[in-house]
């Protein structure tokens, strides 16, 4: 399916006439925010308005997740014609969100607009196969930000459609409840990051739509998020590379976006806090490595796979000093354009360089929220010592797990009982 936007006139103008967000950025986030969208610039297919897919495992497809990331760094960029082609973008993936609330996978997003209708004869539905639950709050949590940041140059007919997909969003996420059968929807508190995207969306979309059902759905889920978090201060889903960089995308869209009254905006903070604690400690920058054990990763080393992590660590220290590759073998080069180290794409898992955008634009907020003295550590491995830890997961922890982690100069070494 293939939808091309129609963008008022005066919109070019007004886009014209407003700041690029880099202008305020650190340099950091600034140098993040520039490479991840200079490589997604080379993925654009302006005549579809979406990105091609980047693991090209099917010829010329293209792929909705990455091109909402990808629509949000053109708005902050905001040259040329990139609100013109980020309102493209949008339009065409919310025209094919799933609105059919006879559905289990209503409000969520087509992975690809290629691919068939879920549920039909070729295409039948498979929860995290032919549909993910969870793109609703990766495409939800990034439009919401498109509105907190850039609604001025946003028309007012796609504002309206960003706010009535935010509804089918929200109202599907309605339908998720956790079973303990792998072949259905997993999604309960424990499961850190989903949770938190779908507490902020509920919670944020609620507001703004005044729908009240909406904001208490999102203000209870979110204190049961909490209440979890609360037991030891960590997340359930505990050490991930990955997926503890979702959470934590997702734990400054609670302290960012949400009023003062919010139990998200007043817990959000600690939490931030305190897993950046967990973090300083398991962060080992001599190997540029976070130690075990993990709950979830795509792999023992984070020089060697792309991991969200490692994007954080560099709006906060510098690429140079976060796990992504400095330089490949001699004479290794993507395009002429690149230098030796701007090859962070050439890892496994590349397709998550797509976050860099927004990671930018919540850097300077984030690093405001990291103790001091835990950022101070990040540079140099402070000797041998020992972390411990707790983390629970129910209902598939029946008791909480202990964590111990020793790190060495050389050696690390973690496990969980």
């Amino acid at each position: 399916m293939r939808v091309t936007a129609l963008v008022l006139p005066g919109l070019a103008a007004l886009a014209s006439a407003a700041p690029s967000a880099l202008n305020s950025m650190s340099r950091n986030a600034r140098s993040l925010f520039t490479e991840s969208m200079n490589w997604m610039d080379d993925y654009y297919d302006s005549e579809a308005g979406y990105l091609f897919d980047f693991s090209a495992t099917s010829a010329l497809n293209h792929d909705t997740r990455s091109s909402v990331w990808y629509a949000l760094g053109l708005l902050a960029r905001n040259k040329g014609d990139d609100a013109t082609e980020a309102e493209k973008i949008i339009t065409n993936v919310i025209h094919a969100q799933y609105q059919d609330p006879k559905d289990e996978w209503y409000g969520t997003y087509q992975k690809e607009p290629e691919e068939p209708y879920v549920g039909s004869p070729h295409y039948p539905a498979k929860i995290y196969n032919s549909w993910d639950p969870n793109w609703r709050g990766f495409v939800g949590t990034t439009l919401i930000m498109a509105m907190e940041e850039y609604s001025a140059i946003i028309s007012k007919s796609t504002q309206k459609l960003i706010l009535q997909s935010l509804y089918n969003t929200t109202k599907g996420d309605e339908y998720r409840f956790g079973n303990t059968d792998n072949t259905k929807d997993n999604l309960y508190p424990a499961y850190s990051n989903p949770s938190i995207m779908r507490a902020f969306v509920s919670g944020w979309t609620g507001r703004r739509l005044h729908e009240k059902n909406m904001t208490t759905s999102g203000e209870k889920y979110a204190q049961d998020i909490i209440d979890l978090f609360n037991r030891a201060d960590t997340l359930s889903e505990f050490n991930s590379g990955t997926y503890t960089g979702v959470s934590l995308f997702g734990l400054l869209l609670w302290s960012k976006y949400l009023p003062e009254d919010s139990v998200m905006t007043k817990a959000a903070p600690g939490m931030i806090e305190h897993t950046w604690e967990a973090i300083g400690q398991l962060w080992h920058p001599g190997m540029k490595n976070i130690a075990g054990p993990w709950d979830r990763s795509y792999g023992y080393d984070m020089n060697r796979y792309l991991s969200l992590m490692a994007l954080w660590f560099w709006t906060l220290i510098g690429k140079e000093n976060s796990s992504l590759i400095n330089k490949a073998s001699p004479g290794f080069m993507i395009h002429d354009s690149c230098t030796d180290h701007e090859q962070p794409q050439i890892m496994s898992h590349m397709a998550d360089y797509a976050w860099g955008p927004l990671f930018a634009i919540l850097a300077d907020h984030h690093q405001s929220l990291i103790p001091k003295k835990v950022l101070s550590g990040l540079k140099r491995f402070s000797g041998e010592h020992t972390f411990e830890a707790s983390a629970y997961y129910p209902p598939f922890d029946k008791v909480p797990r202990n964590i111990t982690t020793w790190l060495s100069d050389k050696l690390t070494i973690g496990a969980e009982s």
